[in-house]
């Protein structure tokens, strides 16, 4: 596997980015806070856009999707239903 260094700008974005959102978390992570399934919040993301939290994506096709810890819990606090999901 090789490793490609990230230019010094895009770095210092990269940076900036964590301290805003926080932590990052997986498919599967977001999923179990929601109550869902994974295969719903891929669900969300493919066919029904704007209806699941935010999603941050690499610029591949096989770049891996992660979410926002604090997007997904300002997500949960603005939408009624998943909090009744999470509950059952």
């Amino acid at each position: 596997m090789s490793l490609t260094k990230v230019p010094s700008g895009m770095e210092q974005l990269l940076v900036s980015i964590r301290k805003k959102q926080g932590r990052f978390l997986t498919t599967r992570q977001v999923a179990e806070m929601l109550g869902i399934k994974p295969q719903t919040l891929r669900k969300w993301r493919m066919s029904q856009a704007g209806k699941g939290p935010p999603f941050y994506k690499g610029p591949n096709r096989s770049a891996r999707v992660s979410y926002s810890e604090l997007e997904v819990k300002r997500f949960i606090d603005g939408n009624a239903s998943v909090a009744k999901c999470k509950e059952r």
